[in-house]
């Protein structure tokens, strides 16, 4: 069994931006202090495929684990995948004009022992979660593409 997250949200700036604001891996716990402890290349050229960082995650449960790029066009697309207490994470994350704006699509699919078991009691809290950092990307690259 595996679960799927999926959220799409929408931005007041060009594609390039929500870019920008994603590739500053270390950033990325700034974005989301509640759920990431920490996040940073060990190995590999950064954002290229076969490229690794570790991330600390605090939720939904603590563990740490580090993901490989499995897939990268810079500002269009990147996916990684990583394992960690027994459960595989495989995200993706795709930047598309819209309208006069562009959007940020993200999925993000969880399997292994723990997702049988506590899938369904975590989806609520990892679907608001998602929700939650594709909005601070927005919010970081509309502010970004104001200068």
């Amino acid at each position: 069994m595996s679960l799927k997250i999926e959220h799409t949200a929408a931005a007041q700036c060009a594609p390039e931006f929500l870019w920008k604001v994603m590739e500053k891996i270390e950033e990325w716990p700034r974005l989301d202090p509640d759920t990431l402890h920490e996040a940073k290349w060990v190995s590999g050229q950064p954002w290229t495929v076969g490229a690794r960082f570790l991330m600390s995650l605090l939720k939904p449960m603590p563990f740490k684990m580090t993901p490989e790029v499995t897939l990268i066009d810079p500002g269009r697309k990147v996916a990684f995948r990583g394992e960690g207490s027994g459960v595989t994470v495989e995200t993706s994350y795709t930047f598309r004009a819209a309208g006069e704006g562009s959007e940020i699509a993200a999925v993000q699919e969880l399997s292994g022992g723990p997702i049988m078991f506590f899938g369904a009691s975590m989806q609520p809290g990892l679907e608001k979660g998602m929700a939650k950092l594709c909005a601070r990307i927005v919010e970081e690259a509309e502010a970004l593409a104001k200068g």
